[in-house]
């Protein structure tokens, strides 16, 4: 199991490789599509996204944890996210009637995005619809959002977890 997040989780005794997206050294997309065209499958940054990805696209159980910001997940896990890139191809694909991208050697996925901060049900249904979008395009088969409080996030991303069958 693999787990990115924005809150610490320490002390919750979670059974997951945990990499918390606040701490790690991972620099922001330049969208030069170098990871399509000059080294298909690597960006050209090097940093500690590129472990980060290979380490995603091969868990076939992800939870996600991060505050919403209008809609979105916050800064350093849209950041982390936007840097797995070189898991997709530049080809596309027709895929439950939508348009996406073609997947690079990426594990079919269920997941759990633990949502907390969300001001109100209309960000929260936006947030859910963007979850539903990215769901296509990561290989995730199964998925489910559960929106907190950030104080029950931690609580409550052990409970999640603890309903998976192994």
């Amino acid at each position: 199991m693999f787990l990115l997040t924005d809150i610490d989780l320490r002390g919750q005794e979670i059974d997951a490789e945990i990499i918390d997206t606040r701490k790690v050294d991972v620099a922001p997309c330049v969208g030069c599509f170098g990871c399509w065209i000059k080294t298909p499958g690597q960006c050209v940054r090097s940093d500690d996204a590129a472990e980060i990805a290979k380490k995603l696209a091969q868990a076939e159980q992800v939870v996600y944890v991060t505050r919403v910001r209008c809609g979105c997940y916050d800064i350093s896990m849209k950041t982390v996210l936007e840097r797995m890139l070189p898991m997709q191809q530049a080809f596309l694909r027709i895929h439950e009637g939508e348009v996406h991208h073609v997947q690079r050697d990426v594990a079919k996925k269920e997941a759990i995005v633990i949502a907390y901060g969300a001001k109100d049900e209309e960000e929260q249904t936006v947030f859910k619809h963007m979850i539903a979008r990215n769901a296509k395009n990561m290989n995730w088969v199964e998925y489910r959002v559960v929106f907190c409080e950030e104080s029950e996030a931690p609580t409550r991303t052990k409970e999640e977890i603890a309903t998976w069958k192994y």
